[in-house]
């Protein structure tokens, strides 16, 4: 079966230039860091407002705990089969 590619660039995505522009120490600090940054899709945040709160909830960091969960800065706690993966 053949899967279709996922394909948006990065700079059209309204969550990821709303980091960027708004919150790049953020950006800056999970990057320098090494930490998981999740991106919706287009789709699902074309028409929608973001807070500081939004953007934690993406940022992720591994468990020191076990190899598939990963925590958010905001605190949540999720594994790795809760993701959609593309």
């Amino acid at each position: 079966m053949t899967m279709s590619r996922y394909d948006e660039d990065l700079y059209d995505n309204p969550f990821y230039t709303a980091l960027e522009k708004n919150y790049h120490l953020l950006l800056d600090q999970a990057s320098s860091s090494h930490l998981i940054n999740c991106m919706p899709k287009y789709e699902l945040v074309k028409d929608a407002s973001f807070t500081k709160t939004d953007f934690g909830d993406h940022i992720l960091l591994p468990s020191t705990d076990q190899d598939d969960s990963f925590t958010s800065l905001t605190k949540h706690d999720l594994k790795e089969e809760q993701w959609l993966k593309i």
